[in-house]
C-alpha cells in the first residue's frame, strides 16, 4: 500500500501557483549569477522552492514570522534544492540582522497585509544591509498617485480593511519617496496580471 506523497499535505495558495512564472519572468531580468535572495514572508514556500529549482545559479533564503516558519520548513523538506537553504524568523519590524547576506530582498503580497509601518521598514531594512548595486524587489497590489484603483483591486482593499483597519494597499508613490531618501532608486516597474505590480529599487 502507497502513502501519500509529502506534497499532497503542504500548505498551498493558488495565487501564488498563478503568479510565479510572471514573476519568474521579471526575475529574469533583475537577478544575476552569485546573487543571495532573502525572501521575506514566504507563506506556503511556493515562490522560493519554484524559483530555487528555476534560478539554480542564485542562493535563496526563505524567511516568515515564527508562526509560519513550520508551513515554509515543511515545503523545503518535501521540494529540496542545493541552492535553497533552511527558512529562517524573521519580522520587518523587528529585524537588525538579515540572514544570508543577502545582494536582494524580495517579497511577494506581503505589504498590504502588514501594518503600515511595514513598508517603510522594509526600505530601510534594504538600505541599510544590502550593498551597493543590491536590489529590493516587491510584488503586490498598490495605489499610484493619479490613477484610479481598479474595482478588483477595490474590492480586495476593503477585504483586508474588514479584516484589520490597519491593512490596505499602499501608495508606491510615498514609498517611492521615502526610498529615495534612503538611498533606494527605482529601476524597475512592470505591470503584471491581476492588477499587480513588481517593483526593484537598487541601493546606490
Amino acid at each position: 500500500m502507497s502513502s501519500t506523497p509529502p506534497e499532497f499535505n503542504l500548505a498551498h495558495s493558488p495565487a501564488a501557483e498563478r503568479n510565479r512564472e510572471p514573476i519568474a519572468d521579471q526575475l529574469e531580468r533583475l537577478l544575476v549569477p552569485g546573487d543571495r535572495v532573502l525572501e521575506i514572508g514566504s507563506g506556503t514556500g511556493q515562490h522560493v522552492s519554484f524559483f530555487a529549482r528555476r534560478f539554480a545559479d542564485v542562493l535563496w533564503f526563505p524567511s516568515d514570522l515564527a508562526e509560519n516558519v513550520p508551513s515554509v520548513a515543511a515545503r523545503v523538506a518535501a521540494q529540496p534544492s542545493p541552492n535553497l537553504q533552511p527558512p529562517a524568523e524573521l519580522d520587518v519590524l523587528t529585524a537588525r540582522h538579515l540572514p544570508g547576506e543577502p545582494t536582494v530582498i524580495y517579497s511577494a503580497n506581503t505589504l498590504h497585509i502588514m501594518p503600515p509601518e511595514g513598508g517603510p521598514a522594509l526600505l530601510r531594512l534594504a538600505a541599510s544591509r544590502l550593498p551597493p548595486g543590491g536590489r529590493l524587489i516587491v510584488y503586490g497590489p498598490f495605489r499610484e498617485r493619479g490613477r484610479e484603483l481598479e474595482a478588483s483591486n477595490a474590492a480586495f482593499e476593503q477585504l483586508l480593511q474588514e479584516r484589520d483597519p490597519r491593512m490596505g494597499l499602499r501608495v508606491l508613490d510615498s514609498l517611492d519617496e521615502l526610498a529615495s531618501s534612503l538611498g533606494l532608486v527605482r529601476t524597475h516597474l512592470a505591470t503584471m496580471p491581476a492588477n499587480n505590480r513588481l517593483v526593484c529599487w537598487t541601493r546606490r
